[in-house]
């Protein structure tokens, strides 16, 4: 069976879950890591064994460029994902990248006709989908256990990076409107939204209202309340 060369982009909070799951894959081998701070890549290589590791605002280039990669993970601030995505496209990199792929139309409107020229897998981390609990939910409603489903409420927060999952990076780019591409609906309404389709199909109407109550000090909404009607 083959064994796939994984280079991860991303040496913060979210890069070492990365790390941990694909250490623990016989199929995959962990080669090179690249991040913006050398000391938080030195300290993900020593503890996964990584032997390359490429430091700087370019790494990510530097790596994929130099390193022979059958998959590309992705764990940067989302404004690097887009130009992160097309450089593994085009060196016919397998990607798994965290979520948002891109933060603008314009961005995923370069990906999508290079990604579909290539026979690749590409796969962002809506990873809720292979929660027992949900697995379990998705089986009681398919087989009518629960009967019909009137209605459903999903409700998910944190304090944000620095707060919950102690993030790593000092640019603090989470609350900046620029880089981060949106607020709380585009951080953690895409779970909510994925899980409920997950769970009852599509959907074919929506209605909702942004805003924000100034508890953290952001530009955009930290509170979203949406409104589905599942077909």
């Amino acid at each position: 069976m083959m064994t796939f060369k994984v280079g991860l982009v991303g040496a913060g909070a979210f890069g070492i879950k990365h790390l941990l799951g694909f250490s623990k894959n016989p199929d995959c081998e962990l080669i090179s890591i690249a991040s913006r701070t050398e000391e938080h890549a030195k300290i993900a290589s020593e503890k996964f064994n990584i032997p390359k590791v490429y430091a700087g605002n370019d790494s990510w280039e530097k790596m994929i460029d130099s390193e022979k990669l059958d998959v590309v993970s992705i764990c940067t601030p989302n404004y690097l994902h887009a130009p992160i995505i097309l450089k593994a496209i085009e060196k016919n990199c397998h990607i798994l990248c965290e979520k948002p792929i891109a933060i603008s139309h314009e961005e995923l409107e370069q990906i999508e006709p290079v990604l579909n020229a290539k026979n690749l897998i590409f796969f962002t981390s809506f990873q809720k989908r292979y929660n027992p609990i949900f697995n379990l939910v998705r089986s009681a409603i398919d087989e009518g256990i629960l009967g019909k489903i009137t209605s459903v409420r999903y409700f998910f927060s944190h304090y944000g990076p620095y707060k919950s999952w102690k993030a790593l990076s000092e640019e603090k780019w989470f609350f900046d409107s620029e880089k981060a591409g949106g607020g709380v609906l585009l951080d953690l309404g895409v779970h909510c939204i994925d899980i409920l389709q997950y769970l009852l199909g599509e959907y074919d109407k929506v209605n909702g209202i942004n805003f924000n109550t100034s508890c953290i000090n952001m530009d955009d909404e930290d509170n979203c309340n949406v409104l589905f009607r599942f077909k």
